[in-house]
């Protein structure tokens, strides 16, 4: 038996001949690890979400920036026209994508719902991955047609087959209209979100359904909408599509002169951890700074309370081995092989301790 071998054996042995002071640290430094490992996976998923999408890293949020009265503001919010403009007039902009939402009523099969319904342009099935179980990605295009998610056509139709069934949808009023009524053909039922997905629809249909009911101006600079999401060919092309925002920005300008705004791009995948949490009305979720810094130091500190409690109660199981620890001196043991005796049955108890930790979490 190697020495190594022989030193991991009186690890075990150790442990359980000092039952009490084994027990204590197994089980403090098991719930440290398996809180901390919790804490991190919760910082993980909240990090990550949103990155399922399969061009995410080329995939950019527009925004304007003003100043307010505390201060400068960041806002997720862009004029309307602004999107189709990017498109248009930058080749390195493969796609631009409105989205907005607005609370509907939907009656299905007799049965009226207070719901939200999306809006987004043609071309959202073709940057986001949001897979279609039933109907084609081009079905945006069709003005009278909606998408349904999973769970919205289990809840209107049930074990029925959703497409081409229709729903009646009562948008809101505004100042200029009463509240469009809009008879909408199921065209499209998308798969069960990624699990990581915090941006999700309902009910989707295509941008230009809101003219009919007055909810959108898609030529007026001073109308907003609440996300302009653009698809970039090459996701270094940001830096050069961010350098001509201030052309529309004098746009923009002009028909808001009283509250001046620039626009920014904020990527996706990869927002910025310092800024992205700061922008009000956001489509997407972005981590919190603080939340990732409070999480990580109580990880931090738990397992650091945990390591002290353990290297508290080692010293005192230590201090009653002195006989033992001078039976071993006397025949031969060098300091480096008691060294390497003790260092082993840490060792061997923080890998009990990290294996319980994990199998908690």
């Amino acid at each position: 038996m190697t020495l190594p071998t022989s030193y991991v054996l009186l690890g075990f042995r150790a442990l359980r001949k000092d039952k009490v002071a084994s027990l204590i640290n197994l089980v403090g430094l098991s719930v440290a690890v398996a809180c901390a490992v919790a804490l991190f996976l919760l910082l993980h998923e909240i990090n990550t979400a949103d990155d399922f999408h399969a061009h995410g890293d080329r995939i950019f949020l527009v925004g304007h920036a003003v100043e307010g009265r505390a201060g400068p503001e960041r806002w997720g919010t862009a004029p309307e026209p602004l999107g189709p403009a990017l498109a248009a007039d930058l080749p390195q902009v493969e796609r631009a994508v409105r989205v907005a939402t607005h609370p509907a009523l939907v009656r299905a099969d007799g049965s009226t719902y207070h719901e939200t319904l999306s809006f987004a342009d043609a071309g959202f099935f073709d940057v986001f991955s949001f897979p279609l179980a039933q109907g084609s990605g081009g079905a945006l295009a069709d003005p009278s047609g909606v998408v349904l998610s999973a769970e919205a056509a289990t809840k209107y139709f049930g074990a029925e087959d959703p497409l081409g069934q229709t729903l009646t949808v009562t948008l809101p009023s505004t100042r200029d209209t009463s509240g469009a009524v809009e008879t909408l053909t199921v065209v499209g039922v998308a798969a069960p979100f990624h699990a990581r997905a915090d941006f999700r629809f309902d009910l989707l249909a295509g941008y230009d359904l809101q003219r009919a009911a007055g909810l959108a101006a898609p030529n007026d600079w001073a109308s907003l909408t609440e996300a302009t999401f653009l698809l970039l060919r090459r996701s270094a092309d940001a830096r050069e599509v961010s350098a001509q925002l201030d052309r529309y920005a004098t746009v923009q300008n002009a028909t808001s002169p009283d509250r001046p705004a620039t626009f920014f791009l904020d990527s996706v995948q990869h927002p910025d951890w310092l800024t992205a949490w700061q922008i009000e009305d956001r489509a997407l979720q972005a981590p919190l700074l603080w939340e990732s810094v409070m999480f990580g130091l109580i990880a931090l500190l738990m397992l650091l309370v945990a390591c002290f409690n353990t290297i508290t109660i080692s010293l005192g199981a230590a201090a009653r081995r002195l006989k033992e620890i001078g039976v071993r001196k006397a025949m031969g043991a060098s300091r480096r092989e008691l060294v390497q005796q003790f260092l082993i049955e840490s060792l061997v108890l923080c890998s009990l301790a990290v294996l319980g930790g994990l199998l908690v979490a």
